[in-house]
């Protein structure tokens, strides 16, 4: 996927001159780049992505995503005020927007939605659906 399309998609400036740069990948830890990989600095608890730029590039990274203020790096830069908001758009576009294709049930109440959605999920699979379950138990 193009760099400037995957930038359009998550409502970044793309570098004009690097508009055109093809993304094979999209990698967070510096250890996952690989040739063509767009690298996203997050700033942690304990360490800032921003430190690993240099490692990244020397993988091959073809793009750098990085936090408004920093120094360019010396491939692509595109900046983000937010890079954890920024990385999940990013995501979505470079994979096709997988929730697209999901159907989502929500159960609200004071009693029994554990129980209810663990029928609905019962129900669901026994009629050949692939489900998923997120819940507080």
């Amino acid at each position: 996927m193009k760099l400037g399309e995957l930038c359009r998609a998550a409502a970044l400036e793309c570098p004009g001159e690097h508009a055109e740069t093809e993304i094979t990948a999209i990698a967070m830890d510096s250890g996952r780049v690989t040739a063509g990989s767009l690298f996203i600095c997050i700033r942690g608890l304990r360490t800032d992505g921003h430190r690993f730029i240099g490692e990244a590039v020397a993988k091959g990274a073809a793009a750098i995503l990085v936090e408004a203020g920093h120094d360019p790096a010396p491939v692509a830069t595109v900046y983000s005020g937010d890079t954890r908001r920024a990385a999940a758009r990013l995501y979505n576009a470079f994979y096709g927007n997988p929730a697209a294709s999901l159907t989502f049930i929500g159960v609200t109440g004071t009693n029994g939605k554990t129980t209810v959605t663990h029928m609905l999920r019962a129900i669901l699979e026994a009629s050949m659906y692939r489900t998923g379950l997120i819940g507080t138990v």
